[in-house]
């Protein structure tokens, strides 16, 4: 994971040098266009050759996205943090990884229904 300046136009060369360095030939971008400008996310692409972007309205609907994207439902164990302090999904992201299990970014009714139905989108949410 290599967290950027969401808002710059393009990498840095330290940036760039790292990418080049493990070889990374594909990238995956998590937010709008708000979070990591289209320049930067053009950018990225030219040093790896191929990049996706999973989006949504907010926080909490990328990281259903994420979930959405990348685990086949049911999805036996998942991590829920508040997407109101970040910190709380970069510690938990950690077990997470271990565990091979999604985190999603969690802080009301509406959220909680959203996040649910990603995880187990056949089961009904209520």
């Amino acid at each position: 994971m290599l967290l950027v300046k969401g808002d710059a136009t393009a990498l840095s060369v330290d940036e760039k040098a790292l990418l080049t360095a493990r070889g990374v030939t594909s990238a995956t971008v998590f937010g709008g266009e708000d979070t990591v400008s289209a320049p930067l996310a053009a950018d990225i692409k030219s040093v790896t050759t191929a990049l996706t972007r999973i989006d949504g309205d907010d926080r909490f609907i990328v990281s259903a996205n994420v979930t959405a994207a990348n685990w086949t439902a049911p999805v036996d164990t998942v991590y829920f943090a508040t997407g109101e302090n970040y910190p709380d999904a970069l510690a938990g992201g950690v077990l997470a990884g271990i565990t091979k299990s999604p985190v999603l970014l969690v802080c009301s009714t509406r959220r909680w229904r959203t996040c649910r139905s990603a995880a187990d989108p056949g089961r009904p949410v209520g």
